[in-house]
């Protein structure tokens, strides 16, 4: 939502001359955030459990005596010796992941992360102003204006899935979220290719609807997606296996960033073309009715395979994996 912000404050009208590249200073304020981590960095000390694993206990006490209360300090590093030595003899191969019983929380992991992706979240991120631009919003300063709302609905409904995940459950959240998202995502498509007929009014349609498709994400697949994945895999691979769900996620949201523009112009119907000073853009109807089908296989992929993990320990969440039980069996 800040580097909404950040950018709308820099955006000047497509007329003035400066246009061309106040992009340049958009970019720039990122050096910012990221000075002021560096200098951070600087005077962060090692983890007090990464020192007393290479032995440089006196280390580690320093650095505990500053974040514990003294009188724990002894108690905590007697805890962490206790722990480093139960990790040496319970110390796995991450291979194990890939076992014949761990298939179906790694089949949850790369899935929902795929779903989260590929029902189009990151092209209404990083590519809002210009999809406001295609609806008709007048220039680019008032589509990057446009575009802060969708960080602020972002942000108030990831707020308010943090009440609604343990109340709601799991399974029932991702269903609610994913039903609102494809049904936002028909109504865009049905928008974009009735432009014609719809004329201005399409873009206050248009922004609404967005909201709305953001709203169910941020309540839904947005969080429970990095959830999930931290909760269906056992202690011994859970490292490996959330990695892997996180590594799935970038991968599908590069593939998704790189062909929106694609999809596009490959799925606009000759005539439905929209032209902005002279460019092509094409249609984004049928990029959103694509999005809104990989949104409904979702909902039928996720019957079988969105667990409930609400209020259910790990060591149930194991055993059920290495009875062969279904995913959707799994109650508290």
């Amino acid at each position: 939502m800040v580097s909404y912000l950040s950018d709308s404050a820099f955006a000047v009208p497509d007329t003035d001359p400066a246009f061309t590249s106040c992009w340049r200073e958009m970019f720039y304020v990122g050096v910012i955030p990221a000075l002021i981590m560096f200098t951070g960095m600087i005077f962060l000390p090692e983890t007090p459990r990464w020192l007393i694993s290479k032995g440089h206990e006196d280390k580690c006490r320093e650095v505990l005596q500053k974040v514990e209360e003294p009188s724990l300090v002894e108690e905590v590093i007697t805890k962490m010796k206790s722990d480093l030595e139960a990790d040496k003899q319970n110390k796995v191969n991450w291979t194990l992941i890939f076992k014949k019983w761990l298939r179906v929380p790694l089949i949850i992991a790369i899935g929902i992360m795929f779903v989260q992706q590929f029902t189009g979240i990151n092209t209404i991120i990083y590519y809002s102003p210009k999809i406001f631009l295609m609806s008709g919003f007048a220039d680019a300063k008032a589509a990057v204006w446009a575009s802060v709302s969708v960080g602020v609905v972002n942000v108030a409904f990831t707020i308010l899935s943090l009440f609604m995940i343990d109340r709601l459950g799991r399974r029932k959240l991702y269903f609610i979220g994913l039903s609102g998202m494809v049904v936002a995502l028909i109504a865009m498509g049905t928008c974009f290719a009735l432009q014609a007929t719809l004329g201005d009014s399409i873009k206050w349609v248009t922004i609404s609807l967005v909201w709305i498709y953001i709203a169910f994400f941020a309540i839904s697949l947005g969080p429970l997606g990095w959830l999930i994945i931290s909760e269906v895999f056992p202690l011994s691979v859970r490292g490996i296996g959330s990695s892997i769900g996180a590594l799935s996620n970038w991968l599908f949201n590069g593939v998704v960033a790189f062909t929106f523009f694609k999809i596009v112009k490959g799925l606009t119907l000759p005539g439905t073309a929209i032209t902005l000073k002279g460019e092509d853009l094409g249609n984004p109807a049928g990029a959103f009715f694509l999005y809104a089908l990989v949104g409904i296989l979702g909902i039928i992929w996720g019957y079988f395979f969105i667990p409930e993990t609400k209020n259910v320990t790990l060591e149930k969440i194991e055993e059920h994996w290495r009875e062969g039980k279904l995913p959707r069996d799994l109650k508290q």
